[in-house]
């Protein structure tokens, strides 16, 4: 026959542990928990990534502009932003490097525009492509304003 003191330590011991049960559950909902982040993350990403380009397009937007100021025209391409003289020979220098669209692609520069601009440019969306839906839809200037609304 135990003694009290021993059957108190028992139950002590019992109690100092987690139960292989309750380990279990934590792994369960760890694992729950983890597949919601897996699958959220794609869309989340490519969420940021048109945020990106359309932050960027309307950075260049500002680029072009500032271009056609200072030499009362707009650039043949995006390039002679970094590359830009004025009547004096000096540096404009608008932009250090023309960046690319968050897929890794060159934005797309068109004079002129489409929809009516005097100028135009896009980001072609994950595929690199003209058109499609989705993740490969194209970011285009002359529709910043309107889907800006709509989300």
């Amino acid at each position: 026959m135990k003694k009290s003191h021993e059957i108190r330590g028992d139950r002590e011991r019992r109690r100092a542990g987690f139960t292989l049960i309750e380990i279990m559950i934590v792994v369960v909902i760890l694992g729950l928990l983890a597949t919601l982040v897996v699958m959220n993350a794609p869309a989340y990403i490519h969420r940021q990534r048109v945020k990106v380009a359309r932050t960027n397009i309307e950075m260049l937007e500002a680029k072009v502009d500032i271009f056609y100021s200072e030499m009362g025209r707009y650039p043949k391409t995006l390039d002679e932003l970094v590359s830009a003289k004025d009547s004096a020979g000096i540096d404009l220098k608008i932009i250090k490097k023309v960046p690319r669209d968050p897929w890794g692609n060159a934005f797309v520069y068109v004079v002129p525009g489409q929809g009516g601009e005097d100028y135009s440019i896009s980001s072609l969306g994950a595929d690199g492509q003209a058109g499609g839906d989705g993740p490969n839809a194209d970011i285009n200037s002359w529709e910043l304003d309107k889907t800006e609304q709509s989300q």
